[in-house]
């Protein structure tokens, strides 16, 4: 790799923490810093990956003008992974698909559009062992479903979501399911069990450093 391509590679891999961690974006407009600074790259997997973290960013920050703008490129995205491996298309047809049900959640505020998107993106996760994806979709699908006041079914799919998470070791998605279903427990007023998981999930917010989401 060449120092640009490293460059880039780090780049993308610190927004795509952030989008995961909603942590504070160090430039002004980060989609544009994205486009701007490291499209120039050769390697035609991190240029199908920068428009994969692009969306993910503006779908995060709720930035609609470029998530329209971004969505109006998509079916040429769409056409240009097939000249990929196997692996490589289904990793981007997998986070298509994920993103999609993030724009239903975020940007639309649809909860029961994304959970159709959702439950196809788990299919997809699953069908590839992707277990990151499937921690992080299940975390989402049974927040839709909490927004969505079908609290049994949130806390069946959080469940699924903090157990996978525990599986892996992933402290950060094990502090977001051990809150929301803290969140959940706390409003049956069942409050050993809350304060159990909310103390859990301080705990590591606190090891994360991630003092925006112990703050909640």
């Amino acid at each position: 790799y060449s120092s640009n391509e490293l460059k880039f590679q780090y780049f993308l891999i610190v927004f795509k923490i952030n989008n995961e961690s909603y942590s504070q974006y160090k430039f002004e407009n980060p989609v544009k810093f994205i486009w701007d600074n490291l499209e120039g790259t050769a390697d035609s997997f991190l240029q199908h990956e920068t428009y994969i973290v692009s969306l993910e960013t503006a779908i995060v920050l709720k930035e609609r003008s470029a998530v329209d703008d971004l969505l109006t490129r998509l079916n040429d995205f769409k056409k240009s992974i097939l000249a990929l491996t196997d692996d490589k298309i289904n990793y981007f047809e997998s986070m298509i698909q994920y993103l999609q049900a993030m724009y239903y959640l975020r940007i639309k505020i649809n909860y029961n559009k994304a959970i159709e998107f959702l439950k196809e993106s788990i299919k997809q996760f699953s069908r590839y062992n992707n277990e990151i994806g499937l921690i992080q979709t299940y975390f989402w699908l049974g927040y839709s479903f909490y927004k969505n006041e079908e609290t049994s079914e949130a806390m069946s799919i959080f469940t699924k979501s903090k157990d996978l998470a525990q599986k892996l070791g992933n402290k950060f998605w094990l502090a977001r399911t051990a809150h929301y279903l803290g969140k959940i427990y706390s409003e049956k007023e069942l409050w050993n069990d809350s304060t159990k998981l909310l103390n859990e999930a301080l705990e590591l917010y606190s090891f994360l450093g991630l003092k925006n989401l112990q703050s909640g």
